[in-house]
């Protein structure tokens, strides 16, 4: 039980730092490029996406709630065997 909440803060925390991240007030006027063909701005938020997508994957793997439904297959009593 204790992983479990620590993977949820974890999670909790980067989503937190990606929503403080994504706000790029400081790019907006840059002419920077990066390879010599794209914008610093989109570059920083491809980057922004891809933490997001990293993100994702952490929390699927390590917040996401157990359903007892899926498992596995459910494996009869033995009061129906006996029917």
């Amino acid at each position: 039980m204790k992983a479990f909440r620590t993977g949820t803060l974890v999670v909790a925390v980067l989503v937190a730092l990606l929503i403080i991240l994504h706000q790029d007030n400081w790019l907006w006027e840059s002419e920077t490029l990066v390879g010599g063909v794209l914008p610093i701005g989109l570059f920083y938020h491809a980057c922004i996406s891809v933490a997001a997508s990293a993100t994702w994957l952490l929390a699927t793997k390590v917040a996401w709630p157990l359903d007892s439904d899926s498992s596995g297959p459910k494996v009869p009593s033995s009061d129906a065997e006996g029917k």
